[in-house]
């Protein structure tokens, strides 16, 4: 809810940021949204791991494997951090 403010502040003439506002978008429209998205997140995914698989194969992820553990966490502290402080 704290984002949703903000949004609506920065970008008070969107139109899709109005029609959330004002409740015009149905649940199942919303959930369909949601659906799209995740497929078509998973289509790139899937896209891009087997393209990198058949042009480098598996010997990529001995060199250039980067752990995302401590990213991650870096940015959940700092977007609390920018929320907390905002």
């Amino acid at each position: 809810m704290a984002l949703l403010g903000a949004a609506s502040e920065a970008a008070a003439g969107d139109h899709a940021l109005s029609a959330v506002q004002s409740h015009s978008i149905s649940i199942p429209a919303g959930a369909l949204a949601i659906t799209l998205h995740v497929a078509a997140m998973l289509a790139v995914m899937g896209v891009v791991s087997v393209v990198v698989y058949d042009r480098v194969g598996l010997a990529v992820l001995r060199r250039a494997w980067i752990n995302l553990d401590a990213i991650w966490a870096g940015a959940f502290v700092l977007a609390g951090l920018v929320t907390f402080f905002t």
